[in-house]
């Protein structure tokens, strides 16, 4: 049977759509001329055959929760990594290294892929330096998205002879690769774009501290003419050293909450966590603790109090809460923070900021989820006050809120006293859309 030219149209449609991601138009560049880009980087041998499952990222309307990569070009699912001490296996944030190179996207698969290490090359420190700013350029300036710095990334990328040109005081807007767009009005601040690259030129020698800490971005290879990909920093990991701290509003309106997490905790997060504590159920115990404030300051929870913080490990804060009363908001919301919220949200952020992102240390990461538990009596004083705080709208903006700051993830509307299967399926499915994979 012929294949009528509705069906042809649609096919050639599908494809080009699949290859749309980075470019404006294909490359004919061969893949041989591409290994240049790696001639300077560490292979990581055991991330050589890597199962690469590449989705398109970035989110202009963010559902309620946060999914890592809606703040990047690319959300990407690797796999069949070994253990080191530089990537893990997780789902993570990407970029487009070269920008008129095409990329399946999709859900689509890249088999035998590998991942490089740009730690000590030199000619990565411009892209290395504009990856350790990235929170404190997006706190700085809230208007920051992907487009930016994936448009910074390619400028940088030109610059430095590892991709073709990509100069926006040259290019037109008819030139940009389509997803600077939406629905045909361009998104990009070109403006800014050109201050980050000068930014970046002027400042990264004179800042060798800054490059050294953030420890470099790694460089997904994949096994065919198709994109490279550039990776911010590695997947969280739970592993034997991670500490998991689950807070619970103890001032009594969450009662009913309380036993079916306790008995979550104990029986179906324990089953499904304890492989990556090497099967040991007092270290699980030990790592895995519930914790019942009475003071309802989640950002102080996030900050660890009042736990004494761990001389070592990751940590992971999962708030359960569903008012704070007046120590943060009022009720109704009057979207003004209260000078409880300033302080604490001033040495959250000083925290923050002082765990590094060192792939060697394999240690001294933080990531918290907010369980926003139903209460009627509070309305929707206490949610409207965390959506203030993960959208950076009104008075939250910036620093006086967390929307710049891609450790948290948010959960809405949880049902008080739901059973501890229930629990144990939001929980899961939060940790895994931080990047956490939780096969065994």
């Amino acid at each position: 049977m012929r294949p009528n030219l509705l069906s042809i149209t649609i096919t050639f449609m599908l494809a080009l759509f699949v290859f749309s991601a980075c470019e404006n138009n294909l490359s004919n560049e061969s893949f041989e001329d591409s290994l240049e880009v790696f001639a300077e980087l560490e292979a990581i041998d055991e991330a050589s055959s890597v199962n690469a499952t590449v989705n398109r990222g970035g989110n202009d309307s963010p559902a309620e929760g946060y999914r890592v990569g809606d703040d990047s070009f690319f959300r990407i699912k690797l796999e069949n990594i070994e253990k080191n001490d530089i990537i893990n296996n997780g789902t993570v944030g990407a970029y487009c290294l070269e920008w008129k190179k095409p990329m399946r996207d999709s859900n689509s698969l890249h088999t035998g892929t590998k991942i490089y290490s740009t730690k000590n090359a030199s000619k990565w420190e411009p892209i290395n330096y504009l990856f350790a700013l990235r929170n404190e350029l997006k706190a700085e300036d809230p208007t920051l998205s992907f487009r930016e710095f994936q448009a910074a990334l390619w400028s940088l990328a030109g610059q430095m002879d590892l991709a073709p040109e990509f100069d926006l005081t040259k290019l037109s807007d008819e030139e940009l690769p389509r997803r600077m767009f939406v629905n045909g009005e361009l998104k990009l601040q070109k403006d800014k774009v050109i201050q980050l690259v000068e930014r970046v030129n002027k400042e990264y020698t004179a800042n060798p501290e800054v490059i050294n800490g953030y420890g470099g971005v790694t460089v997904l290879q994949t096994a065919s003419s198709d994109q490279n990909g550039v990776i911010p920093d590695p997947p969280p990991v739970i592993e034997e050293t991670t500490n998991i701290y689950i807070y619970f509003d103890a001032s009594g309106s969450m009662n009913s909450t309380l036993s079916p997490l306790q008995t979550m905790r104990s029986t179906l997060l324990k089953d499904a966590l304890l492989p990556f504590f090497n099967d040991d159920g007092d270290l699980y115990d030990e790592r895995v603790q519930i914790v019942s404030p009475f003071d309802e300051r989640f950002l102080d929870w996030y900050n660890l109090g009042p736990v004494t913080p761990p001389s070592e490990g990751n940590i992971v804060a999962l708030v359960f809460q569903d008012e704070a009363q007046s120590v943060y908001h009022g009720i109704p919301f009057s979207g003004i923070p209260t000078s409880a919220w300033n302080s604490d949200m001033s040495a959250l952020r000083t925290t923050l900021d002082g765990y590094i992102a060192d792939p060697n240390k394999g240690s001294n990461f933080f990531r918290g989820v907010m369980f926003q538990v139903e209460n009627p009596f509070v309305g929707t004083a206490f949610q409207d006050l965390v959506k203030a705080t993960q959208d950076g709208t009104g008075n939250y903006s910036g620093t006086n809120g967390l929307s710049d700051r891609n450790e948290f993830n948010y959960v809405y509307d949880v049902v008080d006293g739901d059973t501890p299967a229930t629990y144990l399926n939001l929980v899961e499915t939060a940790l895994e859309d931080l990047g956490f994979d939780l096969t065994p």
